[in-house]
């Protein structure tokens, strides 16, 4: 399911469905099916858009920032006006000062967000360097450290490249993570097991 789904469900509703459905019907129902999740086109993807949108458009975000950053955003505006606000974790880790990074931004729906101000000539400056720094500073500043991977791919690499950054890069000799747990129905042929040391 699409990260921002996840972060904006405390938000917006979404219903576990069934991915053994005929799309037409739900169609007809105004329901938009993300494999086995259900989601109400006006009522949830047409309002985040607009959540996502207003963000934006008041300016915000007009130095670079971090997707932690944004999602920090989004988790004080969920604490404050989500209907079911517990249910977020975004809005959890707003509370607890948790740093939320989305490594798979483009393929979001706050992508699709902030394409409508680009082509209004409004530049965004998403510094993923930073992003990086930051999570290998939490790592080298961490007396342990440790990654619930949930899938494998891009979150994966993302979340273990702090080891190859402190040591083989900036040569701290610091050695990653200390404790990494992966929960995947990935095949090592597809490549999505593959593990970073």
């Amino acid at each position: 399911m699409c990260i921002m789904r996840i972060i904006l469900q405390g938000v917006f509703p979404v219903k576990q469905g069934h991915s053994e459905v005929d799309d037409n019907i739900l169609y007809e129902k105004e329901i938009v099916r993300i494999r086995d999740v259900y989601v109400k086109f006006y009522e949830t993807l047409e309002m985040e858009d607009q959540v996502i949108q207003k963000i934006f458009q008041n300016k915000i975000m007009d130095k670079p920032f971090t997707t932690a950053e944004f999602c920090n955003v989004l988790g004080n505006i969920s604490k404050k006006k989500a209907k079911y606000p517990e249910r977020s974790f975004v809005t959890t880790a707003y509370e607890l000062d948790v740093p939320v990074y989305v490594s798979t931004l483009k393929d979001s729906s706050l992508a699709l967000n902030l394409a409508i101000h680009r082509l209004k000539n409004k530049t965004y400056n998403l510094d993923f360097v930073r992003e990086i720094i930051e999570q290998a500073g939490i790592v080298y500043n961490a007396k342990k450290s440790g990654i619930l991977e949930l899938g494998g791919g891009v979150p994966k690499n993302t979340a273990q490249q702090t080891g190859p950054l402190l040591d083989q890069i900036l040569r701290k000799d610091h050695g990653g993570q200390d404790y990494i747990i992966q929960i995947t129905d990935a095949r090592p042929d597809t490549g999505g097991l593959l593990v970073h040391t």
